[in-house]
């Protein structure tokens, strides 16, 4: 999927510095701590570049009466796809909300309310009831561990599930996306 540069370059100098760091620091506390940083930066810009593209594509699906959920990580992420999606009702099921906002979420998309769910990576353990409405998932940002992503891809390909699941990865050519 295409990326924004502008966004994904918006902090340049702060990861090239990170990154001398790993390079030049002889202190391996100094460049674990200086590579944690890089990843976790150049991670959340790649996703920030991504998102009005993925918002783009979720929409195509979206326009055909595909019902998505939407996995990603950074806050900023969810942002976009909120503003950009928005005439689709999405809902939230991230750890920034409380668990009565959680079951709202999840009941609006359920019902039909609401036909994106913007859920976190790593918040989608325990959740049942998606197989019964959604056959569809895209992956936003990706994580490191495999195993996030089928915790994510069961909470909609599980027993009562009466289609094909697609899972979709939408994976640039630039930023942290290559390497992870």
């Amino acid at each position: 999927i295409h990326v924004d540069e502008k966004m994904l370059m918006a902090d340049d100098s702060m990861s090239i510095e990170l990154a001398k760091r790993v390079l030049s620091s002889t202190d391996f506390h100094t460049t674990g701590e200086a590579a944690r940083q890089f990843d976790l930066k150049l991670r959340q810009a790649t996703g920030i570049a991504k998102a009005p593209y993925v918002a783009e594509f979720a929409r195509m699906l979206l326009e055909q009466g595909t019902r998505l959920v939407i996995f990603a990580w950074h806050r900023e992420v969810w942002t976009v796809l909120m503003e950009k999606l928005k005439i689709f009702n999405p809902v939230m099921f991230t750890g920034s909300e409380s668990a009565k906002e959680k079951e709202a979420s999840l009941e609006a998309f359920k019902s039909g309310e609401s036909s994106v769910l913007l859920m976190n990576l790593r918040s989608c353990e325990g959740v049942d009831g998606l197989q019964y409405c959604c056959d569809t998932i895209i992956n936003a940002e990706l994580d490191w561990t495999d195993q996030v992503h089928e915790q994510c891809a069961t909470r909609v390909d599980r027993p009562g599930q009466k289609n094909p699941t697609m899972e979709i990865f939408l994976v640039s050519d630039e930023g942290s996306d290559p390497t992870v």
